[in-house]
């Protein structure tokens, strides 16, 4: 049905929804993810040995051949020495995937010898999938995934223990999530109502109503469908391009009449929220911002603090499901509770492109059995610290005694032949355009496109700043980057070919609804804005 390569048929979503409503719900689900730390060893074992060592064509399997590892041998290791000890020799003996593996740009290589793989290679077989939909597309092109009533299942775990931490029976609760084809926003409004504290309202990012039709359809479809097996979700309410205004105003009208809001969203537009609070003098005082999908830089969280806003950071990535998860003793500080029931991570040092910095570079491994891809030592770009704490909250009592924080990624924005680090151009965007022009960190975004002949940078200023005259921007840009390192040659570079334009428009979002202060566009570029410099 057009659309149908990427969503199953509205038959198969309705029995989804029939058989996770009917699901049965634990009494206790802060002592169920007590005991699945308890149990993880021999969780992902089992989870192993089902989906890879029964399976002689799997990737991971002729990694694990190549290492020489029979299961015997893993067993007699995890067991001996622990999962994570277990999972660091098995990356020393070639059993991982690079993040340039995982998503098909190379092929796996190790010994000299050529892996076949495909992205659906990795899908969790065992979970009975009953819709796809597309990951939130940070590092490019967003990728199919299918998602059944595991993934549900998982999100209710966290659904309670974010409940039960902060108490949110006691708060308004407003989603500020994009439809299908992200499946955030319809799983999340599924899983607090099934945990009896369901969101009252729903504002929705994305296209137009022309170019996305049948994801709205869809959308409102499995909204109905819930509602008929008992879940209360709202509609969507669709929010125009860069418009923030409304669900900003709900949330000042609740804490005019005495009831402070719980605000799900991503980083960017809760950003853009509290910027547009503190412009128009709106007291939003208190909210507690339940956000995740980009980097929580300290330009983003300055300004959630100055609108007295205040963040519970969320990790979570798509192929794997929960990673962290903050509590109420981290807010506004990006640290989060390791999801060790679920996922196990290991770290390892690597070094950053052009500056050589080190960091900790992470590699995750599936633990959960509903997990909807069956992963072991994936790198996804990103760069952490792991340490245990001993933080007594809901969390911490549940055995998650882990905590991951200064999570972000190293990846690297390249085009002319010239690289540079993302997190100096993301300190330029988010700071130093801001201090000088006004605005603030999500209203200046760097796009790289292939322009006929050549790759192009374009500087997007979002037209509420209001900015006199673009050349100004683009020679604070310019002369910002001289000061990084390979900024000189590569604004030599862009100089000469006339590779970077300045733009009044509107900052791109994902697929998803991310607004991301680098974005790279696969192919040709968008229209460009009426003004450019």
């Amino acid at each position: 049905m057009g659309i149908g390569s990427n969503l199953r048929n509205y038959w198969g979503i309705t029995a989804g929804v029939r058989a996770y409503s009917r699901q049965p719900i634990p009494e206790n689900l802060a002592e169920v993810v007590r005991r699945q730390v308890d149990e993880r060893e021999e969780t992902w074992l089992a989870l192993v040995q089902r989906a890879i060592f029964a399976n002689t064509q799997h990737p991971y399997k002729r990694l694990f051949d190549l290492a020489g590892c029979e299961f015997g041998d893993l067993e007699q290791s995890v067991r001996s020495i622990g999962l994570e000890p277990a999972l660091e020799k098995l990356y020393d003996g070639g059993v991982y995937l690079t993040e340039s593996e995982f998503k098909g740009k190379t092929s796996i290589v190790r010994g000299g010898q050529e892996i076949p793989s495909a992205p659906g290679d990795f899908h969790n077989r065992a979970e009975e999938a009953w819709i796809e939909v597309a990951t939130g597309g940070s590092s490019g092109k967003p990728r199919p995934l299918d998602y059944g009533t595991g993934s549900l299942l998982t999100r209710d775990i966290i659904s309670a223990l974010t409940i039960g931490e902060f108490n949110l029976h006691d708060y308004a609760r407003l989603m500020v999530r994009p439809v299908l084809p992200s499946a955030i926003g319809v799983m999340m409004g599924l899983s607090m109502s099934r945990m009896g504290c369901p969101i009252d309202r729903w504002f929705a990012t994305g296209g137009s109503a022309a170019d996305s039709f049948h994801y709205r359809a869809l959308t409102r479809y499995l909204v109905h469908v819930g509602r008929l097996h008992g879940a209360t979700v709202p509609a969507p309410e669709y929010l125009a391009q860069g418009d923030f205004a409304a669900p900003i105003e709900w949330i000042a009208r609740e804490k005019a009449n005495g009831r402070q809001t719980m605000l799900s969203a991503f980083v960017s537009p809760a950003v853009r929220m509290a910027a547009l609070a503190m412009e128009r003098g709106l007291d939003v005082q208190g909210t507690i911002v339940v956000a995740g999908g980009e980097t929580v830089t300290d330009a983003k969280l300055t300004v959630l603090k100055h609108a007295g806003m205040r963040l519970s950071a969320r990790y979570w990535i798509s192929e794997i499901g929960p990673i962290g998860i903050g509590c109420s003793n981290m807010l506004n500080e990006g640290r989060t509770h390791l999801m060790r029931h679920a996922v196990a991570v290991i770290s390892r040092p690597r070094l950053e492109p052009i500056t050589q910095t080190r960091v900790q570079g992470l590699h995750f491994t599936s633990v959960s059995p509903l997990c909807a891809s069956v992963l072991i030592n994936a790198e996804m770009g990103d760069a952490a610290v792991l340490e245990r704490t001993d933080c007594d909250c809901t969390l911490g009592r549940a055995g998650l005694n882990w905590e991951i924080r200064d999570i972000a990624s190293y990846s690297k924005l390249t085009g002319q032949g010239m690289t540079l680090l993302g997190t100096d151009i993301v300190a330029v965007l988010e700071e130093r355009l801001p201090n000088r022009f006004g605005g603030g960190p999500a209203d200046y975004q760097l796009v790289q496109f292939q322009a006929e002949g050549q790759t192009e940078l374009e500087l997007r200023v979002s037209p509420r700043v209001g900015v006199g005259n673009l050349a100004d921007v683009k020679r604070e840009f310019t002369s910002a980057l001289r000061g990084v390192y390979g900024g000189s040659l590569a604004t030599r570079v862009w100089e000469h070919s006339d590779g970077l334009k300045v733009v009044e428009r509107e900052p791109s979002a994902t697929p998803a609804g991310k607004v991301l202060p680098l974005h790279l566009v696969r192919g040709s570029a968008e229209n460009r804005g009426a003004h450019e410099s």
